[in-house]
């Protein structure tokens, strides 16, 4: 497993200037664990944001949008997470008595995410509260559960007229990526073969022609690139 943290694609965060006015409003901060307090008057906010785009890829496991928030003295605060991506998310409101101090939320929405819905992600906030409380706001981000494919296979080697009746190929697993379950050997493009092993010999070449042999590692997380081809020939039985 592996996960990837986006956040806000947004000036806020710990080097925010304090505003000459308003007081208890918390700026946006960087990560769970920055307790950094600079003033910022987040209060009844309707913004959303756009968030970091991923180059990565692999099988989606989870996506979890975290969201922070403290309210002062007493009353109810009311925490609302809107979250726009390809298609329409409701808004997720929760009711809640919450101590003074930072308090960190998570929701995993129900949706068939995909990695170009996950760049599309857009998110903000809104927050209303009883008459004499204060609420304050911080970060939202947002946390990739995915699976990696495996790394490329390397090191393909294909015998050259050693055997008159196969051609052996042998590899490397890649290192990194995800799990390997196992490999797709290719002969000229062609798929010859499904196997767990990193060899294999190929009783279907055609004997004196020079083939060239690539091959593809699969896993939970999807498949690799295709490897650097080789080539190699199976001897002329006279």
């Amino acid at each position: 497993m592996a996960t990837v943290t986006l956040r806000p694609l947004t000036d806020a965060g710990p080097n925010t200037a304090v505003p000459s006015s308003g007081s208890n409003h918390y700026a946006l901060v960087r990560d769970a664990s920055d307790s950094t307090s600079l003033y910022s008057n987040l209060f009844d906010t309707g913004e959303i944001f756009t968030f970091d785009q991923t180059s990565e890829t692999g099988t989606i496991n989870s996506v979890t949008f975290y969201y922070r928030g403290a309210r002062s003295n007493e009353g109810t605060a009311r925490f609302k997470l809107v979250s726009e991506s390809l298609e329409s998310l409701t808004a997720y409101t929760i009711w809640s008595d919450k101590a003074v101090g930072y308090n960190t939320n998570t929701w995993v929405p129900s949706v068939s995410w995909t990695w170009e819905k996950i760049n599309a992600i857009k998110a903000g906030y809104s927050a209303t509260v009883n008459a004499g409380t204060e609420f304050n706001m911080t970060d939202i981000w947002v946390i990739v559960d995915y699976t990696a494919p495996p790394s490329t296979p390397t090191g393909v080697t294909a015998s050259d007229g050693t055997y008159m009746d196969k051609v052996a190929i042998s590899w490397s697993a890649g290192s990194g990526g995800g799990p390997v379950t196992g490999y797709y050997v290719y002969r000229d493009g062609d798929l010859i073969k499904d196997t767990a092993s990193t060899s294999y010999d190929d009783t279907g070449a055609t004997p004196a022609i020079v083939h060239t042999y690539t091959v593809k590692a699969y896993g939970a997380g999807g498949t690799s690139a295709a490897s650097d081809g080789n080539t190699g020939f199976m001897e002329r039985i006279n």
